[in-house]
């Protein structure tokens, strides 16, 4: 009998993390450890269809008899860690804390190996059992010499208590060994469960071989290169590369370039070449070149592993976009960005842009939107459009630079994405302006050229419901033409509470019908702005009667509690192209002085009533617009169009400046 270096209780406090699942595992590697090839698990059941009895075959090298004592005794050591079985590519020893053997307490009450080895030519076998009760003492049989055709070990794993389910088992393994069977490939690694294959290729995005062939010096490197993208991360194993010689004997493994960086871009990269036939590993060699032979500070090796990152990087490109996309479409799910009104040309503008932003920087560095719970990622995303608002992209840049670990290729991505960005959106912000200035250009055709016979109703109230950011951004156009107040006020209560319910309004003006009729909420200071606009074809004089009846729409609106919120203010329109001989209009504009306001005639509580000329109406955009055309160079000449017909002008196009309806019933 032999004894274990530590008591019962403190194996058991030691290997606590381990469950059934993990433990079967360690033996699996056990197996891989001892040189084997081949893995057999097979399962017996009770009475009661429960699995009572695991045992795990191995086609390795077995254990001596004679070093039985080394590899039982000490706990946390193993002599495995110190042979190299030369057949094999393994990615290093797994079971070299020697800890795999003693797991099995966590779900059955014995553990008997069955091993057969090879010793002067003769096959020899014996077994050795330990109790989970009393993991420091093990018994072994005394040795025979057998027939056999192969060494192996067979672990049987008896009076199993854990209800154990094997697709569950299976669906571990294959996570847990998918790299080590594709590592080995060429050597015809197998694991059965049951007589079933593992079979791990669903676990496989990608695959893809190919040679570097070049001159390095004197050495003329020959690599062959097999990268693998993996769906999800294997059992926690980091994306790794795995170097060995032409016969594919590991030498060497090390984490990639991208790896673990918050992408979800698991990948292994297998690479034999004859760069490896004599490289040193030892940790002596670190930092010194050695005077024959190569190893992690060779200029070879580091020029092999350059070329293989520019692979990588090429093959994560359309990985990150699709994840950055994601991204994008959880945040807007999740309200991450601001509140943006998506039928204005304006805001949604910024929201592309900031979208923009948010995505150069994720693929460049997507561990930064990573572990952030929503208020975070809110705070992160303002401080973006506040860097973005303030044309600060330059800045932002240097900023990221010195937080993020960049080598010179990422810091120049970055930077040349966040230039391609900016420019990006002064293109789009350029059209838009253009669009503006193409769509004012048509609106003075139907205003002033009388050819065109432009009637109100038709041709210039349909231009203005498509065009309504001339009055003010980030309208929501509620009604336009047919609807009565009823509907209006049915249409205003679902946009602004989502409820759809029939109205009734008691007054006798309520089938009057606005022209256009558009809100605008601000969450961040609750408050919601209305606007209603009676347009006049530049032929019809503004007097008192075109004056009555806007004075009408709001008498209406001002009776009708759902419309006359306390953060809720109402601004109407009456726009003409000149006034008729009576004098009203001018002594409104006289009366309204007293508000100090341009073009404010009347004014009571929250309510408000304009009078404008589409003269005044165009020289408000060229005012408005005039500074940011300066900015972007935009040639007029260019953009203006003449000799439109009134079926041209009125068609709907490819035009940025079209605003859309969205009140939907």
């Amino acid at each position: 009998m032999g004894r274990i270096a530590i008591t019962t209780g403190g194996v058991k406090q030691s290997l606590s993390n381990y469950n059934a699942l993990k433990s079967i595992c360690e033996y699996i590697w056990n197996g891989f450890d001892a040189g084997a090839n081949r893995i057999e698990i097979s399962t017996s059941r009770n009475n009661l269809s429960g699995i009572s009895e695991i045992s795990i075959r191995d086609n390795g090298m077995g254990i001596a008899k004679k070093q039985l004592n080394k590899k039982f005794k000490p706990f946390y050591e193993s002599e495995k860690a110190e042979q190299a079985y030369e057949r094999t590519r393994i990615t290093g020893i797994h079971g070299k804390n020697g800890v795999g053997r003693l797991t099995f307490f966590c779900f059955a009450q014995y553990a008997e190996w069955n091993t057969v080895y090879k010793e002067n030519q003769k096959f020899k076998n014996y077994s050795i059992t330990i109790e989970a009760n009393n993991l420091e003492n093990y018994k072994e049989t005394d040795e025979n010499i057998i027939e056999a055709k192969e060494t192996g070990t067979t672990v049987i794993l008896s009076e199993i208590y854990e209800n154990i389910d094997v697709h569950e088992l299976n669906e571990y393994i294959k996570k847990e060994f998918a790299c080590l069977l594709e590592l080995n490939k060429k050597f015809n690694f197998k694991i059965y469960i049951d007589g079933e294959e593992i079979a791990y290729e669903d676990l496989i995005i990608e695959k893809e071989d190919f040679e570097l062939n070049y001159k390095y010096g004197e050495l003329a490197i020959n690599a062959k290169v097999r990268y693998v993208q993996w769906k999800n991360n294997l059992s926690n194993e980091y994306s790794r590369y795995y170097f060995g010689d032409e016969k594919e004997k590991f030498k060497l493994s090390m984490t990639t370039t991208l790896n673990k960086k918050g992408d979800n871009f698991y990948h292994s990269v297998f690479v034999s070449s004859n760069l490896f036939e004599e490289f040193y590993t030892n940790e002596t060699m670190e930092g010194q070149i050695p005077i024959s032979g190569y190893s992690k500070d060779s200029k070879e090796f580091k020029q092999l592993k350059i070329d293989i990152d520019k692979f990588l990087r090429k093959k994560r490109k359309p990985h990150i976009k699709k994840y950055t996309e994601k991204l994008i479409e959880k945040y807007n799910e999740d309200k991450i960005f601001p509140e943006y009104n998506e039928n204005n040309a304006l805001d949604k503008f910024k929201h592309e842009q900031l979208e923009n932003i948010v995505k150069v920087v994720c693929q460049t560095e997507p561990k930064i939107f990573s572990s952030l719970n929503n208020e975070q990622k809110k705070t992160l995303v303002r401080l973006f459009d506040l860097v973005m608002q303030s044309g600060e992209i330059d800045n932002l840049f240097i900023i990221l630079n010195e937080v993020i670990e960049l080598d010179t290729e990422e810091r120049d991505e970055l930077a040349n994405e966040l230039r391609y960005s900016t420019l990006g959106n002064i293109i789009k912000a350029t059209k838009l302006i253009q669009d503006r200035y193409r769509a004012i250009d048509l609106l003075k055709q139907l205003l002033y050229n009388y050819e065109l016979n432009a009637n109100e109703r038709d041709h210039l109230q349909k231009f203005i419901e498509e065009h309504y950011w001339i009055f003010g951004e980030q309208y929501t156009l509620v009604t336009a033409a047919e609807p009565k107040f009823e509907e209006a006020l049915r249409r205003y209560t679902k946009l602004l509470t989502g409820e759809d319910e029939n109205k009734y309004i008691d007054d006798k003006d309520k089938n009057k019908e606005m022209d256009i009729f558009a809100v605008r909420q601000n969450i961040e200071n609750d408050s919601i702005n209305n606007i209603v606009i009676e347009l006049k074809h530049p032929k019809v004089p503004l007097g008192q009667k075109q004056y009555q009846q806007i004075y009408n729409y709001m008498n209406v609106i001002s009776k009708q509690p759902e419309f006359i919120a306390n953060n809720a203010t109402w601004e109407f329109y009456l726009v003409g192209n000149k006034f008729d001989t009576s004098g009203d209009i001018e002594n409104l504009y006289e009366n309204g002085k007293i508000h100090g306001e341009k073009s404010l005639v009347y004014k009571v509580k929250n309510f408000k009533i304009y009078i404008k000329t589409w003269s005044e109406i165009l020289n408000e955009f060229e005012i408005k617009h005039k500074f940011i055309q300066d900015k972007l160079e935009i040639q007029r000449e260019i953009i203006m169009q003449k000799g439109n017909s009134i079926g041209e002008i009125m068609e709907k196009s490819e035009n940025s400046a079209v605003e859309n309806k969205v009140v939907n019933l």
